[in-house]
């Protein structure tokens, strides 16, 4: 897997961050919100494969599912399935629909869904 890789809409700015930490929380697990329930997450590792990183959007739905839900609820599971291959290029946006305490959130990238996760909640 190579580096991270600047956004290429030229907003990256300055010096990248150098602890994990500060990358993952500032650009990797960082959505940008749509509307209620609909993020959009960018790209920042790409692997030898030029494939979407699975990681990534593992973690971006679950940072997506932990911001949609009330203080008094936690995530406590994540199940991932991967439909199709994604590419390492494009954005992908993820849409969360809830039904008995699972969220789904069907990840898509030029309107093609790549990546269904499913959070599972409970109250605390």
């Amino acid at each position: 897997m190579s580096s991270p890789q600047a956004p290429e809409d030229g907003q990256g700015g300055g010096d990248p961050p150098r602890d994990l930490r500060s990358v993952l929380v500032t650009s990797v697990l960082n959505l940008e919100p749509l509307d209620e329930d609909l993020f959009r997450g960018r790209n920042y590792w790409i692997p030898k494969s030029k494939r979407l990183f699975g990681g990534q959007i593992m973690g971006q739905a679950l940072v997506a599912a932990a911001k949609s839900v009330s203080e008094d609820v936690q995530v406590h599971s994540l199940h991932c399935y991967f439909v199709r291959a994604g590419g390492s290029r494009g954005l992908v946006r993820g849409q969360l629909w809830r039904r008995d305490g699972v969220l789904a959130v069907s990840c898509a990238q030029e309107g093609v869904i790549r990546v269904k996760p499913q959070v599972s909640e409970s109250k605390l």
